[in-house]
């Protein structure tokens, strides 16, 4: 009876050590899942980040020709400021010696008559 019933236990012994062999097999395949996962989203994180440093990239070119053209524009925007205040202070001059010219013809008793 003792035989049997140090059987029984082995056995007993025997089948947890398979369940617990069996439950160590889950837990690596879960572990290997899981570190498979782990790879995709760091290549995912990876392609992100690269696709971010583009856009970036891009952003940054986009920014400096816009900037770059800003300055042109600029330029062009003072420089015509210029001209035009240039050609109105030229016009005023040529409006007060038209002016001039009228008052001298009259006071002289010439005049035009339009």
């Amino acid at each position: 009876a003792a035989k049997e019933g140090n059987a029984y236990i082995e056995q007993e012994m025997i089948t947890e050590i398979e369940e617990k062999k069996d439950h160590l097999a889950k837990l690596e395949q879960s572990r290997d899942a899981c570190n498979a996962e782990i790879e995709v989203l760091k290549s995912d994180i990876k392609s992100m980040e690269l696709a971010i440093e583009e856009r970036n990239q891009s952003n940054y070119e986009l920014f400096t020709e816009i900037q770059t053209k800003m300055g042109i524009l600029t330029k062009r925007l003072e420089d015509g400021s210029n001209e035009i205040h240039g050609l109105t202070k030229e016009m005023k001059d040529w409006s007060s010696r038209e002016e001039l010219l009228l008052k001298a013809q009259r006071s002289r008793g010439i005049g035009c008559s339009y």
